[in-house]
């Protein structure tokens, strides 16, 4: 899609602040933002909605790339 509008969810920033400037480096004319999100927090996740809506910009396009394997147990900061 050209002229896309990409929002990079992440829980960790700056990793993806180093995934953007390397799709700078090669698209100047990328629109790129980076939004702090942590799929096991329920806070974390409404705040990431709360700050995406107020972007108003469409979701056209979503693609969830979140693995993880072999975790040790653990409760997420909800306790659940």
């Amino acid at each position: 899609m050209r002229g896309a509008n990409v929002i990079i969810a992440a829980r960790n920033i700056k990793a993806a602040n180093e995934a953007k400037q390397t799709i700078l480096k090669n698209n100047d004319n990328a629109k790129i933002d980076v939004l702090k999100l942590d799929l096991s927090s329920l806070n974390s996740v409404n705040a990431f909605v709360h700050t995406f809506k107020a972007l108003d910009l469409p979701l056209n396009i979503f693609i969830n790339n979140a693995g993880v394997m072999f975790c040790p147990y653990q409760l997420s900061q909800d306790g659940i």
